[in-house]
């Protein structure tokens, strides 16, 4: 369906075109370039020889539809970056995850490259003596009862399923989920067969994916028409050790009204069952399906 060709000169005025306002740029390339996208800059750009940039082909027409790159570190890693989907009737369709198959073939195919899918640090902070962060506490029973009736585990996977996600017994767990038009919270457990294993992880993924289905609830609740898939994380703060059965509480972020429009920032607390703080996702960042790809 699609095609990876190296990007060149004749295919500037292609990319430049897509690229309507700043908000599109930046979105698109980080700050590497400056609003308006010129010739000049994709001069620039391509003398990097440690850039590797493609155009993408839709191969029916032999159209270009987009964009996309391949930079290789210092450290001998590759970095799949600035993909676009230039035309905006092939936007929604799934090419965004065929043109990053594309990507990891070249990479290993012809650079031979590990792949880094996401970048991070991390930071030990003794905080033994903080009372403040260790002895934060949500009331949960209180959050309740802002909250209409609530959910339980099947209703709410059923809404899953009926959007297409099917979830198995591993990660079904949400059992009770409470939402308004400000937050959400779900009384989350592990399932039986993962319990054994669960002191290994320090974030549980089951665990993890439990919270970030809460999200996907309070999405729904205030905007249910539109999809709306994960993108990025500001911060991880781990205070106490994860419990099996917990509290995922889940509430839109102060900063929220700093981002663009089709983009959602929350934090995410995961308590015990008194409603201790255990663990904060601290701006964890949702990007609506296809309105910018």
């Amino acid at each position: 369906m699609i095609e990876l060709k190296p990007f060149q000169k004749d295919d500037f005025s292609s990319l430049i075109s897509w690229i309507n306002n700043e908000n599109d740029l930046v979105q698109f390339a980080g700050a590497i370039f400056t609003f308006p996208l010129t010739n000049n800059q994709l001069n620039n750009y391509l003398k990097d020889l440690n850039r590797h940039a493609f155009k993408v082909i839709y191969k029916l027409d032999n159209s270009i539809i987009g964009h996309s790159e391949i930079y290789i570190n210092k450290n001998k890693t590759a970095k799949l970056c600035r993909i676009l989907i230039g035309n905006p009737k092939f936007r929604g369709k799934g090419l965004g995850q065929k043109i990053v198959k594309e990507l990891v073939h070249i990479s290993f195919d012809n650079y031979n490259e590990k792949i880094v899918h996401a970048e991070g640090k991390l930071i030990f902070e003794n905080n033994s003596n903080n009372k403040i962060i260790n002895d934060e506490k949500i009331p949960i029973k209180e959050l309740k009862r802002k909250c209409g009736n609530p959910k339980t585990g099947d209703y709410f996977y059923n809404l899953f399923n009926e959007a297409g996600f099917k979830y198995g017994p591993a990660f079904r767990t949400v059992q009770e989920f409470y939402v308004n038009s400000a937050f959400a919270l779900s009384k989350l457990k592990i399932a039986g067969h993962l319990k054994e294993d669960f002191n290994q992880f320090i974030l549980h993924p089951s665990i993890l994916d439990g919270a970030l289905q809460t999200v996907a609830g309070l999405i729904g609740e205030v905007e249910p028409s539109t999809p709306y898939l994960p993108f990025a994380i500001d911060e991880i703060e781990l205070i106490k050790t994860l419990v099996p059965t917990c509290y995922a509480y889940v509430e839109f972020s102060n900063s929220e009204k700093k981002t663009e429009k089709n983009i959602k920032k929350f934090n995410i607390k995961l308590l015990n069952e008194e409603g201790d703080v255990l663990l904060k996702l601290n701006g964890f960042y949702a990007r609506a399906l296809g309105k910018s790809e």
